[in-house]
């Protein structure tokens, strides 16, 4: 037992494999830890309730290589895998890597560890390579984002390194990438949320911004495997937890003041990541939506969350029509968006501001009778409608493009509910040039922004 102890207080970096169903790749990423220059490390694998080969693989290195450690563990997910292994970590500094990846070279740990023991920090890194199954010699190089000052301070340190304060960064930097001190992590009580995907995302952020700074050395750490099946499985089955993730980074960068990493966050959500909120849009996706906007309004950064107009957008014709409900698809989330419509969103408010008494909305599609019904539940009175080819709706006449409105006096205006409104526009400024004439996104973006 003695010498036992004695051992385990010789390791200087614990490596920490989460594993599920990895019987295909874990055996070179255990082994791509085993041979790293540096020795006195220990490879704590968690399984997390394989159900394939992945644990008799795992145990079979361990009989031959005592540095190997087998945990089980009931299927919880890898965020709590990696919590795990810190606990059971023996390391002054722990390291992550996933089952399906690699090390890029045999001297990347060593490096690190040098890195944190001579610069005296917490945290130490580099970049990763991304990879493909099939395309051995297809590695692309994925690098922090930085402001342009600190890319050239990069540029000139060579491998030395440099130091990066949570201020100056603004993104694409990734847990298992870089080492940590283990007492750091456990004194400031960092630990993976319990999230099945995107969980990575607020420890890293969170460590970052509790370190205060980083230090970076310009290698590559890892080769990530980009497309393997079972990770984009998890994508598709754990939408909402990515969402979490993101909400998290989002209060831990206002906190600590990261403007870049805050329009970062918010870009993502707009752009990148909207076609996947929308047609992965459910009661608990837009619950966490409303809480990121909730975040973002509460702070002083300002910045803007468009995908809540495309959510409304989207989803208006699906809370009328029942024959298309791909985006809404319970009362919940109808009652949800009817709240964001109301507390956020008024049109009714939005014209008044502009002094508009007379309101004549063009395009009396499905949009258009659900924009009605919208405005007359608001309380606006003076509403009239406009198509060309509807003659009436119920009891009332339809307005055709070139009657006359001068009945209606100089405070009218057209709100066109079409999507593609800019030949309506056109037409429109065309034979009323005197009238206020609004496209509905253009009014719904600018609610946003005035809010």
């Amino acid at each position: 037992m003695i010498k036992e102890n004695e051992e385990e207080n010789k390791i200087k970096v614990s490596i920490i494999i989460p594993i599920y169903n990895m019987q295909k790749y874990v055996l070179n990423s255990i082994m791509s830890a085993l041979k790293q220059s540096i020795q006195d490390i220990e490879v704590i694998c968690v399984d997390d309730g394989s159900t394939d080969e992945s644990s008799l693989i795992v145990m079979k290195i361990s009989e031959t290589d005592s540095r190997v450690k087998y945990v089980y563990q009931e299927n919880q997910g890898a965020g709590a895998s990696r919590n795990l292994g810190i606990c059971r970590a023996h390391g002054k500094y722990v390291m992550f890597l996933d089952p399906d990846d690699m090390f890029d070279s045999e001297r990347v740990v060593e490096m690190l560890y040098l890195a944190c023991e001579k610069h005296n920090v917490l945290i130490a890194g580099g970049y990763h390579y991304e990879v493909y199954d099939g395309e051995e010699n297809c590695k692309i190089p994925i690098f922090p984002k930085l402001n342009s000052v600190m890319e050239k301070e990069i540029e000139d340190s060579a491998d030395d390194g440099v130091q990066i304060a949570f201020e100056q960064f603004q993104g694409g930097c990734y847990h298992w990438d870089y080492i940590y001190n283990k007492s750091f992590l456990l004194e400031n009580k960092i630990k993976y949320p319990d999230y099945k995907r995107n969980q990575d995302l607020p420890f890293w952020a969170l460590a970052f911004w509790k370190s205060k700074q980083i230090y970076y050395v310009h290698i590559p750490i890892v080769d990530y495997r980009r497309n393997d099946p079972i990770k984009n499985q998890k994508v598709r089955n754990n939408f909402s937890d990515i969402l979490r993730g993101y909400r998290d980074v989002l209060r831990i960068a206002i906190k600590g003041k990261n403007v870049y990493l805050t329009q970062r966050i918010a870009n993502t959500l707009n752009y990148s990541s909207r076609n996947s909120i929308i047609s992965n849009l459910d009661v608990e996706s837009l619950s966490i939506l409303l809480d990121i906007y909730t975040v973002i309004q509460d702070s002083c950064i300002h910045v803007e969350l468009s995908i809540l107009n495309d959510i409304c957008n989207y989803s208006r014709k699906g809370m009328r029509y029942k024959d298309d409900m791909r985006y809404i698809e319970t009362e919940s989330i109808k009652n949800r968006l009817i709240k964001i419509y109301e507390n956020r969103l008024s049109i009714k408010q939005f014209f008044e501001s502009k002094g508009i008494k007379q309101l004549i909305i063009y395009g009396m599609g499905n949009r258009g009778l659900y924009l009605y019904d919208i405005l007359t539940n608001e309380g606006i009175q003076n509403i009239c409608c406009m198509d060309k080819e509807l003659e009436r709706i119920g009891t009332h006449k339809v307005l055709k493009p070139g009657d006359d409105l001068s009945k209606y006096g100089e405070k009218v205006a057209i709100l066109v509910s079409l999507s593609a409104g800019n030949e309506i526009y056109t037409m429109l400024s065309g034979i009323y040039p005197k009238i206020k004439i609004f496209l509905i996104e253009d009014v719904l973006n600018s609610m946003i922004l005035e809010v």
